[in-house]
């Protein structure tokens, strides 16, 4: 498989108040994935930050063109289409790359609304569920 790129198409973005806030919460949704060509596919995607409590908020929508041989992306496409899941190599992959390019595109959107910008965290790693919380 082939990363092709990433592209941010659009952005939202309000700062509803001057308090401080005290948490960040962030939200990312695959919306879709699509076969673009034979040898492609796109990822769908919005990332959000909400600044606590209702404080400020950004969103972001992207797309992520990926290649690759045509059995593996029909394989890919189908379970997603079944089950809305995407492979565990994958995902780690595609979770940290939608992280690092929101966030680093949020600190500039952050700071034209003059707020503190998302703190890029380390990199995420997809764990089994241990059935502990």
């Amino acid at each position: 498989m082939e990363w092709r790129g990433i592209r941010l198409y659009k952005v939202e973005a309000e700062c509803k108040s001057d308090n401080r806030f005290n948490s960040i919460g962030v939200s990312l949704d695959i919306s879709g994935i699509e076969k673009t060509k034979e040898d492609e596919m796109r990822i769908l995607f919005t990332y959000e930050t909400a600044y606590k409590p209702d404080i400020a908020n950004l969103k972001f929508w992207g797309v992520i063109q990926v290649g690759g041989k045509k059995a593996e992306l029909d394989g890919i496409i189908a379970r997603w289409e079944k089950d809305k899941m995407i492979p565990k190599e994958m995902f780690e992959f595609l979770v940290n790359l939608i992280r690092y390019s929101a966030e680093t595109n949020g600190v500039l959107v952050a700071k034209a609304l003059n707020i503190a910008p998302p703190v890029v965290e380390p990199k995420m790693t997809v764990m089994p569920k241990t059935g502990k919380r």
